[in-house]
């Protein structure tokens, strides 16, 4: 590794350390102090009757901070860029906004902000006719989007194609 990877891996291990510090104090402030929020359900939360352990409220903090951050920001720009490549759609709802509730549904269709994300056998497992180990397997889990099962949707907002022809919601003559 180069020097810059070495000083990207320090700072993104600093980064990390400054949020578990930052949601360490939090989960203990909220020990003393629950309030109407995330962090207080986490720590009256139970799994088969046992509280959660401080690592996994911290680790359950860590993965809210950068799962919301990485599908919002995924689907904003991935919703934008569908908009610039599919001009017609974003005219479409600026003439009728009362589709974006449908819309947004459709963007994260079209989009797929989550791209990949890792899970741990937590025991001794059997898929596909592969079997696992949970001390030494990671299956990494690549979703694509929808899109791709869709054929003949051509339209990132109103996903019109075949089976949505008829409803009037999202018939191009309604623009």
């Amino acid at each position: 590794r180069d020097s810059a990877d070495i000083v990207e891996a320090e700072g993104i291990r600093r980064a990390r350390g400054e949020l578990h510090a930052y949601f360490a104090h939090l989960i203990e402030q909220r020990r003393s102090e629950p309030r109407d929020d995330l962090v207080s359900e986490l720590i009256a939360a139970a799994i088969d009757g046992m509280p959660l352990t401080h690592e996994q409220i911290l680790s359950y903090c860590e993965l809210m901070v950068e799962a919301g951050n990485e599908t919002t920001r995924n689907a904003i720009s991935g919703g934008l860029l569908a908009f610039c490549e599919h001009r017609g759609e974003w005219e479409k709802l600026r003439v009728h906004p009362e589709l974006l509730p449908d819309a947004v549904e459709e963007i994260l269709r079209w989009v797929s902000p989550i791209n990949h994300f890792t899970r741990t056998a937590t025991e001794d497992c059997e898929r596909s006719k592969v079997s696992s180990a949970p001390e030494v397997e990671r299956a990494a889990v690549i979703v694509t989007s929808m899109v791709a099962s869709c054929s003949g949707s051509n339209s990132p907002v109103t996903g019109l194609n075949d089976g949505m022809a008829n409803d009037q919601r999202y018939a191009p003559s309604s623009a």
